[in-house]
């Protein structure tokens, strides 16, 4: 009997050291591994994206370049503004802009100015009639003319006036003029 009570007590301590195990794998070894795992995820993920934010930081570093060298072409275009008393002889070159493109002119009226920080600006409306390609002519003129006013809306829409094709010109022109603490300067 003794040794079947030997025998009791072994097979209980071999239990116990084989429980004892399980739990150390269980509770230590096992989330050790997967922390592990997670960790060489976390890492990759990290390259993943240290590689992205390089790629994003070298993009945004050409940006950067290519911002810097317009701005300092666009310091190199001549473009003067004028003194806002001015609006009748800027309106005279637009309208004589217009008959030599070949567009009849029936209105040009200017809106109210508007001050802004570094310079004023006035909405101007053009309308006429002519051809298609007068109204483009005008258009491309006024582009390469005139860098002080900008096109920001037109419409050309061709209409059959007893049965000659005629094209209704209406362009709405943004002019952009000194600001009213520079006018003393140039008057």
């Amino acid at each position: 009997m003794k040794r079947s009570q030997n025998m009791g007590l072994h097979l209980i301590g071999v239990l116990g050291c084989a429980t004892l195990l399980a739990a150390v794998w269980l509770f230590a070894l096992m989330p050790l591994t997967e922390n592990r795992r997670e960790a060489e995820g976390l890492r990759t993920r990290l390259a993943s994206l240290q590689s992205e934010m390089d790629q994003q930081r070298a993009s945004h570093n050409r940006f950067e370049r290519r911002l810097a060298d317009i701005g300092e072409e666009l310091d190199r275009i001549p473009v003067r503004l004028q003194a806002i008393g001015r609006m009748n002889a800027r309106i005279a070159v637009l309208t004589d802009m217009a008959d030599k493109s070949g567009v009849r002119v029936q209105s040009i009226t200017p809106g109210a100015p508007l001050s802004r920080p570094h310079y004023r600006l006035v909405d101007i409306r053009l309308q006429g009639e002519g051809s298609y390609r007068a109204g483009l002519r005008l258009l491309n003129d006024i582009h390469e003319q005139l860098g002080d006013v900008h096109v920001v809306g037109f419409e050309l829409v061709a209409i059959n006036v007893a049965a000659k094709p005629v094209t209704r010109i209406d362009l709405q022109l943004r002019w952009y003029a000194l600001p009213a603490s520079d006018l003393a300067s140039v008057e």
